[in-house]
């Protein structure tokens, strides 16, 4: 369970928002390409169904008048069906293209009536998506268009746009979220951590290998991490070493003279202080005076003994 300080570091992981952004757009994008024929599919069905429920709509009216035998009653029976099912007007000829009966909007419906297919598969929508005329044969050999008010299908299939595109964006969230939580257990928070490290380590290198990383699982960032530890440890004992030279070279210039590089008075009261007495507690002490030593080391200096180092 992630605790306080995990959804701080997610939240303000700059990597992790790239990595979240990048997998929601492309997710997004994906999603977009396959939304768009489910939008036109949807709109052609619903002009499908408007149109077999026209066609449904009208054939009774046929059959009632014996297919155009009685063309007052044909007549009354088009007018009647104006207003149903959406219908906007309609308009029925017979076998030579004579116009039996028309009601409605019929003034560009005749055309329609040389395009009659079976089932309306010669339906024509028009340009601003107000109307769709359908024109199909009778079973007598009747020629039948209708025009049907298709306004509310651009409503309805941007509405089902929206619920898609509301699932959408709900199912991209929950795949981004998750995507984001799995690759902060798994990749970010390790490399977090081995940026916390290196920067401790960097702030204090003598005592690196204090700032190791627990290598955690084994895969490839698990071995980066023991690599790290590895460098780390190397890094300190590194230090460790160029701290004891250094110690070293202090303390042999501290009780050694410069210009002979015989152990100096130091050095001697360090000796002493180190040596254990023989019998009786005495220690001897021999003490040898180089006569104007100083004058000579005055004159000729350490350039001009370099035997003497």
């Amino acid at each position: 369970m992630p605790t306080l300080n995990s959804w701080r570091d997610l939240i303000s992981c700059r990597l992790c928002w790239k990595i979240a952004f990048a997998v929601f757009t492309l997710i997004l994008a994906v999603e977009s390409v396959i939304l768009i024929p489910s939008y036109q599919r949807f709109e052609r069905s619903m002009l499908r169904q408007i149109a077999d429920a026209a066609i449904i709509a009208t054939e009774p009216t046929l059959a009632a008048s014996g297919y155009g035998t009685h063309r007052e009653l044909l007549a009354r029976g088009v007018a009647k069906s104006i207003g149903q099912y959406g219908i906007l007007g309609a308009l029925v000829a017979g076998r030579d293209s004579e116009i039996l009966a028309g009601a409605g909007a019929t003034a560009s419906l005749k055309p329609q009536l040389d395009l009659a297919l079976p089932m309306g598969e010669g339906a024509r929508r028009s340009i601003d998506g107000a109307y769709l005329d359908v024109a199909w044969p009778s079973a007598e050999g009747l020629k039948i268009a209708v025009r049907v008010d298709t306004s509310q299908v651009a409503g309805e299939a941007l509405a089902f746009a929206l619920r898609i595109g509301g699932l959408v964006a709900i199912i991209v969230l929950v795949v981004t979220s998750g995507t984001m939580l799995v690759l902060h257990r798994l990749v970010l928070r390790p490399v977090l951590r081995l940026r916390e490290s290196s920067l401790a380590a960097g702030a204090n290198p003598d005592a690196a290998d204090s700032h190791i990383v627990d290598p955690g699982p084994r895969d490839e960032i698990g071995e980066l991490i023991e690599a790290h530890n590895a460098l780390l440890g190397r890094v300190a004992a590194s230090k460790r070493r160029d701290r004891e030279i250094a110690e070293e070279r202090a303390r042999y210039q501290s009780h050694h003279e410069p210009l002979t590089g015989l152990p100096n008075r130091a050095a001697l009261l360090e000796h002493l202080r180190q040596s254990r007495p023989g019998p009786g507690g005495a220690v001897s002490l021999y003490l040898v005076n180089l006569l104007q030593f100083r004058v000579l080391n005055a004159s000729l200096g350490s350039a001009r003994c370099p035997g003497w180092r």
